[in-house]
């Protein structure tokens, strides 16, 4: 049901994921990015499982390149 839902997104989708999760493989984060169309997938190195909290900077600016 979810991937369903994953294909009907219309919006352009940021997916941020750390390289280094341990709740969630970064490996992982390629299926959304498939299912969603005109996402853009961004895997952060030396990042657990909470990009926005570990790298703040770094996830801000990523956020920003693709609101510009």
């Amino acid at each position: 049901m979810l991937t369903n839902c994953k294909k009907n997104i219309k919006i352009p989708t940021l997916i941020v994921w750390g390289r280094n999760d341990p709740v969630i493989p970064a490996s992982i984060g390629a299926k959304p990015n498939s299912d969603i169309p005109n996402s853009k997938l961004k895997i952060l190195n030396n990042c657990g499982h909470v990009p926005h909290k570990e790298l703040p900077k770094e996830t801000y600016n990523i956020m920003l390149d693709i609101i510009r």
